[in-house]
């Protein structure tokens, strides 16, 4: 589940709450907590939805594995005094059967709403997901032709231009170069973050457009910064797709890995003869 996701959710699970569904928000927030297990700020409003629901046995039980699992003094404090209201029905016989009001509940939700809460981008070295659907099987496969069509005229207008020495080929080799340095730059750092689990968005075009603009500005911090630019590009990218030291240097080193197997491997593969031109262009 997708940050914007998960925060509507939250919202509608609020808006729930103060509209007195209640079992319709702890419906909300048992998907948040499928999602993101042993999260506070989903935790507290499901035992506050339990309370309102007159489920008492289970808000006193949600209570006490919280507290065990949160020793904050900010979370031991509002447990307690969701603690005690449960308590003091329990003990007074209320909670069965209907619905009990508790002191300021709105306020209690709201303080819990999405912008507290740390979603689980654990960023672990997986091979992506391989639940990928058709369209972006498709989609991806489509621009690889593209960028080998590209290669294609590439080396035609550099002969064409070095034979003939026509200066119109030539500028229109160096456009295509530079859109092919690019597109191949896009695609293996797409390709990396996909097995890192790093793609923000988890749909292909934006995630593809997100990676061409973090790749675009990181491009133009390199070409105006000499020396320092790679080092500021490098560290642009970590803080955009958070990843830490560690992460952002698997990153650089499987770039490069991709880098040599696209050049080494798939263009002779592909290109035969022609492809020593364009390893030399690349």
């Amino acid at each position: 589940m997708e940050k914007g996701e998960a925060e509507f959710y939250f919202h509608e699970a609020d808006r729930l709450f103060k509209e007195g569904h209640y079992l319709e928000a702890l419906q909300h927030l048992s998907v948040l907590e499928g999602e993101f297990p042993g999260n506070f700020n989903i935790l507290f409003p499901m035992a506050l939805c339990c309370e309102q629901l007159g489920r008492t046995d289970e808000a006193y039980e949600r209570c006490a594995r919280m507290f065990e699992q949160f020793t904050s003094e900010k979370q031991q404090e509002k447990l307690r005094g969701l603690f005690s209201r449960v308590c003091r029905q329990q003990q007074a016989g209320k909670g069965i059967g209907g619905q009990v009001p508790a002191p300021f509940p709105a306020h209690e939700f709201i303080e819990d709403t999405p912008k507290h809460t740390e979603l689980n981008r654990t960023g672990t070295m997986a091979l992506g997901s391989w639940d990928i659907p058709w369209p972006s099987i498709l989609m991806g496969l489509a621009v690889l032709a593209v960028f080998f069509l590209l290669l294609a005229g590439l080396t035609y207008f550099v002969r064409q231009g070095a034979a003939a020495q026509n200066p119109h080929a030539v500028y229109w080799g160096m456009a295509l170069l530079a859109l092919a340095q690019f597109m191949l730059t896009c695609i293996i750092a797409y390709a990396v973050l996909w097995v890192m689990n790093k793609l923000l968005h988890e749909e292909l075009i934006r995630d593809a457009v997100d990676v061409c603009i973090a790749m675009f500005i990181a491009s133009l911090i390199s070409g105006f910064l000499p020396f320092i630019g790679f080092f500021v590009a490098i560290y642009y990218l970590a803080k955009h797709y958070e990843m830490g030291f560690g992460e952002a240097i698997i990153f650089l080193l499987l770039q490069a890995a991709f880098n040599m197997l696209f050049l080494y491997m798939m263009l002779p593969l592909i290109f035969g003869e022609t492809a020593l031109d364009l390893m030399q262009m690349l």
